[in-house]
């Protein structure tokens, strides 16, 4: 059973509640941090949640094919609660790479430099 918030007679389920407040922690940083290099970021961060939603949702769907072979609407239906974090993650990463690249902003010294930080902590960079 999924934990949940309770406030009164209203329930909040956690997960959803913490994907809403980071997707708005990560539009207040994209704003602080795009103003400073002169990039208009909003769009773009959105752009790359909403594709990290649908990939989730079709990365579920594709480990669950089987069942939705016989209920295609059932794909629509998202309160089965079914999302693949990995694949949603993975997707909207790769979304902001192939932006970065398009608008040539790993050129700047402080992208580089989160760059840096991101590929240290992943492991890639010795």
């Amino acid at each position: 059973m999924t934990s949940s918030l309770q406030l009164g007679p209203l329930a909040l389920p956690l997960p959803p509640l913490v994907l809403a407040v980071a997707a708005m922690l990560a539009l207040a940083v994209g704003k602080r941090l795009g103003r400073s290099v002169g990039v208009y970021a909003e769009p773009a961060l959105l752009r790359m949640f909403l594709l990290g939603l649908v990939a989730s949702r079709l990365g579920f769907v594709w480990e669950w094919r089987a069942v939705y072979l016989h209920e295609p609407l059932g794909i629509l239906d998202i309160r089965d609660g079914g999302w693949e974090a990995v694949a949603g993650f993975a997707a909207a990463c790769l979304y902001g790479l192939v932006l970065v690249r398009r608008q040539r902003l790993w050129l700047q010294p402080r992208i580089r430099w989160m760059q840096l930080v991101l590929s240290k902590s992943a492991g890639q960079v010795e």
